[in-house]
């Protein structure tokens, strides 16, 4: 046993561990929670469990069974003493590095400087958006709805590029975007009102023939999205499995899939386990049906074909009964994350909250050959002679314990901070120490607590799935629906420009360009998912090809109209703000060398501008303004032309 405190006084046989140092990583919110309602097979409890994240934050936990063990705060059974028994911290060696990149065989054949259309293409291929067209048509038939024409292609994409630009440029209802007062070009100029609520009425994802249960309606999309992840991307080394909410409050879902949870922000609606990396890439997903679905365990199929998608088949019972013992010994959370090991390499590193972790967790998780670190319920940690929060209590704020397991592969840890927190890992320990920047309530200031290493070590790798959080909930595609699998399908079509963002700026962030040297940093998702509409005008000919032959193609592009074109509309309380600075970089080679409407204006200005060519130093007044940059064009420089060809 070894613990560290200030003010406490040690025996002789005690060991002081103390290490000075500094760290970066902040320690966001967090509750500490130790409830045991994931082990309950009920619905109603799985709803009701919360994760705990280490932080500054309240205390809202619920008292502690430790409460009511001996005065001294410690269980002392000689069964408890040989279980954590060690004495020397040996860790396995886990030495997956792999980073956020392209798999192999898809960069070997990818542009060296790929554009917004080469990566989003990547993970909505011209198979998928078929096979949606498909669907929907089917459903249409099926029930009668041909008061319009049938779904095409040209269609779906019209359909995606309204619901990607409305989530950029929101308005409070779907008909706004047609009236006078407020018309977006850019939407109303491309198809009619009537016809997009034609196309969301009939947009289906699967025969409903041929479904099994409600969650087929949904999970054909899951499963596509799942494996183009897997396809397109090497994971990377530190893995974060969580939950995520997908706020719905309407009562058409089935009851199983539809949540409570009092605690998160996002309250009703369905739950989803997403397991991401630290860039926030999500590598899979999977909702949440029930209890009941974790035990049987549908194997997903990820077939384009109508007929072999309907022969998806459950395990067979040998399988469901180890997944039945799997469940009493890791309970309903824990198998979730064993799930999610199918595509995780050997020797990568997982986190995860004490939703789903125990002790037992760890050991499994030590001899498959992961790394594993977690935050701990007291009634999950198999007895260790952790203290009570009652003892921790009169600890001063930094005071740690750790506890080795008998083959000193595992370690747990409890740390004060605002109260007890019970941490757990097989690859990193308490030391070194780390000073960590802390909020005094009392005083109404920061201060410096000490903290072991594998405080700094969980909170600065747990948080993929809380960046994921945080960039839905930037630009998300704001529309209701009746139908409920279509908050679900929404959620989908967000990740999929989300995860094409993030590794688009992995890539040009890795080589630091933007198609040649440039500002990179300022590639945002906002302007992303806005290059990908402006791309959905083509001719849905053009939306087919390839993005090998994309990238190598002349495509022709039309201009973004952000705002209304009407000239003589003038807002007095939003004043146009100062232009930004030009950036060569920031135009997009699709459309900079896409050969159309490219003319020249000569600017009557005080002072000539910097000229955007490469190699050019010159000053000009001529400007293109489709690229919105200055070239030259003189009888001696024609900047003009050589910017626009591409050599």
């Amino acid at each position: 046993m070894a613990y560290y405190d200030d003010n406490y006084s040690v025996g002789e046989d005690d060991e002081i561990h103390y290490t000075s140092g500094t760290s970066d990583v902040d320690v966001n919110s967090s509750d500490y929670n130790d409830d045991d309602d994931d082990y309950d097979d009920s619905d109603e409890d799985d709803m009701k469990s919360e994760s705990a994240v280490i932080a500054t934050g309240s205390d809202t936990s619920n008292k502690s069974d430790d409460e009511q063990d001996d005065s001294d705060g410690h269980t002392t059974d000689a069964s408890d003493i040989e279980l954590w028994s060690g004495t020397s911290w040996k860790p396995d060696s886990f030495d997956y590095n792999g980073t956020l990149r392209l798999s192999n065989h898809i960069s070997s054949t990818f542009p060296k400087h790929p554009t917004s259309i080469d990566i989003f293409r990547l993970f909505l291929t011209p198979e998928i958006a078929t096979y949606i067209v498909d669907q929907s048509n089917l459903y249409r038939t099926q029930n009668n709805l041909t008061q319009q024409s049938p779904m095409t292609e040209d269609d779906f994409y019209s359909l995606l590029r309204f619901l990607y630009y409305s989530s950029t440029v929101p308005l409070p209802s779907k008909s706004d975007y047609w009236t006078s007062y407020c018309r977006q070009p850019i939407v109303a100029d491309s198809i009619t009102r009537n016809r997009i609520d034609y196309l969301l009425s009939i947009l289906h994802l699967n025969d409903n023939t041929t479904e099994l249960d409600k969650g087929e309606k949904i999970e054909p999309l899951i499963n596509l999205f799942n494996e183009r992840c897997r396809i397109v991307a090497e994971p990377e080394a530190y893995i974060s499995i969580d939950e995520q909410m997908i706020g719905y409050k309407g009562k058409t879902a089935p009851k199983s899939f539809r949540q409570y949870m009092p605690n998160k922000p996002t309250k009703r609606g369905f739950k989803v386990w997403a397991k991401c990396g630290v860039s926030g890439f999500v590598y899979e997903m999977k909702l949440y049906r029930g209890s009941k679905e974790i035990i049987l365990n549908k194997n997903p199929t990820t077939s384009l074909n109508r007929t072999l998608r309907s022969t998806t088949t459950t395990n067979n019972n040998d399988e469901i009964e180890q997944r039945q013992t799997n469940v009493k010994e890791y309970g309903l959370s824990g198998v979730v994350v064993l799930d999610f090991l199918k595509h995780i390499p050997i020797g990568s590193r997982i986190f995860v909250d004490n939703y789903f972790s125990s002790f037992r967790l760890i050991q499994k998780m030590t001899d498959l050959g992961y790394g594993f670190t977690c935050t701990l319920r007291s009634n999950r940690i198999s007895q260790c002679p952790v203290p009570s929060d009652k003892l921790m209590k009169k600890k001063p704020r930094g005071y740690y314990e750790s506890y080795l397991s008998d083959d000193e592969r595992c370690i747990i840890v409890a740390w004060k901070d605002n109260k007890r927190v019970l941490l757990g890992s097989n690859c990193v320990g308490e030391e070194p120490l780390f000073m960590i920047k802390r909020w005094n309530k009392n005083e109404g200031n920061h201060v410096q607590v000490k903290a072991p290493q594998i405080v700094t070590y969980y909170n600065k790798y747990m948080g993929g799935v809380d960046t994921l959080d945080m960039m839905i909930s930037l630009h998300p595609i704001p529309f209701r629906s009746k139908k409920w699998y279509t908050r679900i399908i929404w959620r989908i079509f967000d990740l999929i420009i989300i995860n094409s963002w993030i590794l688009l700026n992995q890539i040009r962030g890795t080589r630091k360009e933007i198609n040649g040297p440039g500002n990179w940093r300022k590639f945002r998702l906002f302007h992303f998912k806005t290059e990908v509409a402006k791309f959905l005008l083509q001719k849905p000919q053009l939306l087919q090809i390839q993005f090998a032959t994309l990238s190598s193609s002349t495509v022709k592009k039309q201009s973004l109209p952000i705002l209304s074109s009407n000239d003589d509309y003038n807002d007095e309380n939003n004043p146009p703000k100062k232009l930004k600075r030009e950036y060569k970089s920031a135009v997009e080679k699709t459309l900079r060398f896409d050969g159309n409407n490219h003319f020249p204006k000569f600017i009557e200005a005080k002072n000539a501008s910097r000229c955007k060519n490469e190699k050019c130093k010159q000053k000009t007044y001529w400007y293109c303004p489709k690229c919105d940059v200055h070239l030259c064009l003189t009888s001696q420089r024609n900047c003009f032309n050589e910017y626009h060809v591409n050599s």
